[in-house]
Formats: C-alpha cells, sequence, structure tokens
C-alpha cells in the first residue's frame, strides 16, 4: 500500500530550490535575531517630543496674553491715518471687484453644467 501511494503523489519540479529558499530565510532570521540590535522605539520618542512642543506652545500663547499686548499707534495725525485707511479699503474694493467679476464667469459655467447635467442645454440655448 506504501508503494501505491507513492506512485499517487506528484513531487512538485521546483521544490528542492523552495526548500533551500526557505532554509536561507530562516538562516537570516536566526541570524538577525542573535545580533540583539537595540530596538528604536520611535514612537514614545514621538509622543514625548509632541508633549514638550505642546507645552511650549502653549506656555508661548499664555505669555503673550498675559503681557496684555496692546497695538501702538503708528500714526501721529489722523488726516494720515484716514488717507492710508481710505487707500486700504479702496484697494481691497477694486480686487473685490475683479474676484466678483471671476465669480460671476464661473457661476455662468456652472449653470451651464447643471443645464447639461439636467438635459436642459442644446446648442447654447436652454430649453
Amino acid at each position: 500500500m506504501n508503494k501505491d501511494l507513492e506512485n499517487r503523489i506528484e513531487i512538485p519540479s521546483d521544490l528542492e530550490a523552495n526548500l533551500e529558499k526557505l532554509l536561507d530565510g530562516l538562516h537570516a532570521a536566526s541570524k538577525l535575531q542573535s545580533e540583539k540590535r537595540p530596538v528604536v522605539r520611535f514612537g514614545r520618542r514621538a509622543w514625548a517630543l509632541t508633549a514638550a512642543a505642546s507645552i511650549v506652545i502653549v506656555g508661548w500663547i499664555g505669555f503673550n496674553i498675559s503681557r496684555g499686548a496692546q497695538p501702538k499707534d503708528t500714526f501721529d495725525d489722523p488726516r494720515l491715518a484716514y488717507a492710508e485707511v481710505e487707500r486700504v479699503l479702496s484697494s481691497i474694493s477694486s480686487n473685490m471687484k475683479a474676484t466678483s467679476r471671476g465669480m460671476e464667469k464661473a457661476d455662468a459655467i456652472f449653470e451651464m453644467q447643471q443645464d447639461i447635467f439636467n438635459g436642459t442645454y442644446i446648442n447654447n440655448k436652454k430649453k
């Protein structure tokens, strides 16, 4: 019966090569284990650095708040200050106009895409 069983079992042709690879891997693993290199624990160090940085940031914020830092005047003449405020607000206004024009174009494109998606847009005309 043993001979009959041996005749029915197929032995893969690459069995010897696979066994050699397995043994090489086991040998390499045991060699690494025997070296006993120190294990570097990045996790604990990272937590410690994060905690230290958080303490420094909270301390810095608390120190600046406790000082009661008040902004100091940069203009002695109220007319110059008013002129500077007008200049800055005018600049903001002109930038807002350019931005709103760009937004109008984007809105038109978005509406066209919505019409195409909804099936109400054909050849530059709505149904």
